[in-house]
């Protein structure tokens, strides 16, 4: 499981997880051994087109087996052109197939999970409003040398750290509040929330 904060990309086998989604745009592409995903922080067309190239390049220097669905998940009234940002998202990784965007409707900072179905070739997608969850952050300045993530920028992979002021906090953990309501689950996004086209 690796959390992905605003600006950072990285790939896990099993999970990501997207602390804090807004007005951001959480993309995953799932290939047939993981999930790579990118914190896209912004709400600008041209913008996310932009940074796509620096996701690309992640994703083509570290990515393994085949690409089988691309996603994007956010809350869409800050994101009115979502499919043409996947569309532009698809051209600079070159990949030609679904693609599902999920409108989280949630007004405020949302955590979301993406779990890898590897038989079904797709993802379990989950979210959370951040008032009711937990986060455990990396309070030390040592590199978390297991999680393999840059800042969208700099296509070299990074070092990842926590606690230090120079260095952005890491996310070890996210846990949903115990509420009656909640019972301590994510909420599971339907597939009223989700709109998959072929690119």
């Amino acid at each position: 499981m690796l959390y992905l904060m605003s600006y950072e990309t990285g790939a896990d086998p099993a999970a990501l997880g997207f602390p804090s989604v807004e007005s951001c745009l959480a993309v995953v592409l799932q290939t047939t051994n993981e999930l790579i995903g990118w914190h896209s922080y912004n709400t600008k067309v041209d913008v996310t087109a932009s940074n796509a190239a620096t996701f690309a390049v992640f994703v083509n220097a570290n990515s393994t087996g085949s690409a089988v669905r691309l996603y994007g998940a956010t809350n869409r009234k800050h994101h009115k052109q979502w499919k043409q940002e996947l569309r532009d998202i698809a051209a600079a990784l070159g990949y030609r197939g679904p693609a599902t965007s999920v409108d989280l409707k949630v007004g405020e900072g949302t955590y979301v999970q993406f779990d890898r179905d590897a038989a079904r070739r797709c993802c379990d997608i989950s979210y959370k409003r951040n008032t009711k969850m937990n986060y455990t952050t990396a309070e030390t300045a040592a590199a978390l040398v297991t999680q393999r993530a840059i800042k969208t920028g700099n296509p070299a992979p990074q070092p990842m750290y926590g606690g230090d002021n120079n260095k952005p906090v890491i996310y070890t953990g996210a846990t949903v509040n115990l509420t009656t309501s909640s019972k301590g689950r994510l909420n599971q996004a339907s597939w009223s929330q989700m709109d998959t086209f072929t690119i």
